[in-house]
């Protein structure tokens, strides 16, 4: 089953991670382009929601993203075909039970992650460019050229298909305008009203789980 609170401290670990790699927030790194209360700020908001989620989270995965060669950083490069040439991706995974408890536990697993993680980068980028030096296999053994080369045919296909056919029906389609209108108007609200839909999710599950708690303990 999906743990929607699973998925979110994922894509919050994806994004401090992403942020820690541009702007370089380890305090022993000299590059350091963002302020440590912005890096406090972020480890508390990961820690905290750590410590939300559920009980069936197996493990989290430390994923580092490198650009060999050139780096799109604005919509213009994209319109200008400037779409990276090489992608590398390092994953690793850290079992749930090997995790700290603690809130200062965590914070302090987070900043050497992130330590890590710079670590790993300068030696990406001062060597050859790859994640060899790191005794781990780049490519999955599953995936093969002609794969990767269907999926992304399909991909292209799939889009240019989906963005012609959602242009046609905004043109078209009136009953389309009210729900672009709806959608915009509820995602502004609920951010303005709740502070995020990952709060509302978060809402939602406590209420589910004590909710069902309160029902086992009736039964017994």
């Amino acid at each position: 089953m999906v743990s929607w609170k699973g998925l979110y401290f994922i894509l919050f670990l994806f994004a401090g991670s992403f942020f820690g790699s541009i702007f370089m927030l380890g305090p022993i790194i000299p590059l350091m382009f963002i302020n440590l209360s912005w890096y406090r700020w972020i480890s508390s908001r990961l820690v905290a929601t750590w410590l939300t989620l559920p009980v069936n989270l197996d493990a989290v995965h430390d994923i580092t993203v490198a650009y060999p060669y050139n780096i799109p950083q604005t919509e213009k490069h994209l319109l200008r075909g400037d779409f990276p040439r090489e992608i590398h991706f390092h994953v690793h995974r850290y079992p749930i039970d090997t995790l700290p408890t603690s809130k200062e536990d965590l914070q302090l697993w987070c900043h050497k992650r992130w330590e890590e993680k710079e670590e790993r980068l300068r030696s990406f980028y001062q060597g050859e460019k790859t994640f060899h030096f790191t005794g781990q296999s780049t490519v999955p053994p599953c995936k093969s050229e002609l794969r990767v080369l269907v999926v992304k045919l399909l991909s292209i296909l799939y889009w240019t298909l989906f963005c012609s056919a959602m242009c046609l029906l905004v043109y078209w389609y009136s009953p389309i305008w009210w729900y672009f209108i709806i959608s915009i108007v509820f995602f502004v609200l609920q951010e303005r009203i709740f502070g995020g839909l990952e709060f509302i999710e978060l809402a939602c599950y406590r209420f589910s789980h004590k909710h069902s708690h309160l029902n086992s303990k009736k039964n017994k």
